[in-house]
Parts: structure tokens; C-alpha cells; sequence
């Protein structure tokens, strides 16, 4: 139900998605809100979803939190409220583990970790230059 998980979604979905020679995965911490999880599938992020109970994914980030970074965001629902595309909940927010974009080449090694920032706009640019720089490799 996470509006800033769902608006990287759509924005990667938008960028990289049906068309491209990119293969998208996404992987989630918690299924308690299965309603939200299915939205976020459904209408936002129409790839694969690994769910990483464990949390082996996130403590490979540093396991960052939200923490100072909760000042964004009055900034991020302003912007999110403008889109109007983006509908959310806040079930299933126990969790304040941060995420980020993991690149990796065609032999499977990671290239890029691209660290969400909490309550921003994912920064397509920069996707789209680390993609480029693993596909000049």
C-alpha cells in the first residue's frame, strides 16, 4: 500500500517495462496487506514479485530506515496527491525499511545499487545510466 513503492513501480513499469530487453523483478519485505500487495501488481508493477521475508535483500542495503528522512515527506504525498494515478493505504506500514534499485548484468553479477530515497521521485536518469553503463560491459 506504500504510495512511493507504487509510484517507483509505475515509473520503472513506465521506463523499462513491456517492450524493453530488460527483465524487471521486484522484491517486497511483507505480504500482510495481500490486498495492497495485489494493487501493487495489478496497477502499478506488472513483473514478478520475490518476497524476501527474511530481509536478506534489505540488510544487503545496510538496512536503512526511514528515520531523518520522514521530513520528505509532506513534500512526497504533495506530489503524489498531485499525480492522482497513485491511490494507497497505510496498511502494512510497520515497516520502515528503505529500498533502492539493484542492477545486474547478464551474468547475473551486481553492477548498480541505486538507493531509494525516501518520500523522492526515483531518478529514471540515473537508472537508465547505470543500465547503459552495464550494457556497454
Amino acid at each position: 500500500g506504500c504510495c512511493f513503492c507504487r509510484e517507483d513501480g509505475q515509473e520503472l513499469t513506465k521506463n523499462f517495462g513491456n517492450g524493453s530487453n530488460i527483465n524487471l523483478i521486484g522484491i517486497i519485505k511483507d505480504i500482510s496487506d495481500t490486498k495492497g500487495v495485489f494493487e501493487f501488481h495489478k496497477c502499478y508493477y506488472p513483473f514478478p514479485v520475490y518476497v524476501d521475508g527474511e530481509r536478506r535483500t534489505y540488510e544487503s542495503l545496510g538496512h536503512r530506515t526511514v528515520g531523518g528522512t520522514i521530513l520528505r515527506l509532506p513534500k512526497g504525498l504533495a506530489r503524489i496527491k498531485n499525480k492522482k494515478s497513485i491511490q494507497f493505504n497505510m496498511n502494512g506500514w510497520t515497516d520502515l525499511l528503505q529500498g533502492g534499485v539493484l542492477i545486474f548484468d547478464g551474468t547475473r553479477e551486481l553492477r548498480y545499487v541505486l538507493p531509494e530515497q525516501y518520500a523522492e521521485e526515483i531518478n529514471i536518469d540515473d537508472v537508465r545510466a547505470a543500465l547503459k553503463a552495464v550494457s556497454e560491459v
